[in-house]
């Protein structure tokens, strides 16, 4: 059967801090593009069309660095694209706020804590043979635990940022 979410357009399926590895698909994502649910699509400027040219000159082949310390450098796979930071650097040269562009992404986010509470001394459960059946457990005070550390990540949305490419080309 299908997987549907319980409410349209609301929940994420990761997020910038958790994000799935991969995603693997028979065909592609759709992406909502109803005309009735946009504003008219304007052209880009003078400016826009220039950027989109000069990060066109700045895509290029990289390696994951997490890759390369496994694989070694001559293992790990070439990928193609370019950095959401040098992006924004050559949409800021042309006097442009690159954080308006749908197409780029910063998050950051504080380290999430869980509190867990105190645990109470149990005493170990035998069975009528003195097996162990339940280990013994000692007292432990409340504790809290990091459960994600604090960080922040660059993305693209590749659909879009790719098509404002296109258009300066």
């Amino acid at each position: 059967g299908d997987l549907l979410p319980g409410t349209n357009g609301g929940p994420s399926l990761g997020s910038t801090a958790l994000r799935w590895a991969q995603t693997w698909c028979t065909a592609g994502a759709f992406n909502t593009s109803d005309a009735t649910l946009k504003t008219k699509v304007s052209k880009f400027n003078d400016a826009e069309m220039q950027a989109a040219i000069a990060l066109s000159k700045e895509i290029g082949w990289f390696q994951w660095l997490d890759a390369v310390k496994e694989k070694g450098e001559e293992k790990a796979r070439h990928h193609v694209g370019l950095t959401v930071q040098r992006a924004a650097e050559v949409i800021e040269s042309f006097s442009l706020d690159p954080w308006i562009f749908g197409f780029m992404s910063h998050d950051v986010w504080d380290d999430q804590i869980t509190e867990h509470s105190a645990i109470e001394a149990t005493e170990a459960v035998l069975d009528g043979d003195g097996n162990v059946i339940e280990e013994a457990v000692e007292d432990k005070e409340a504790w809290s635990e990091v459960t994600l550390k604090a960080g922040e990540s660059y993305a693209f949305r590749y659909d879009q940022l790719n098509l404002f490419i296109a258009s300066g080309l």
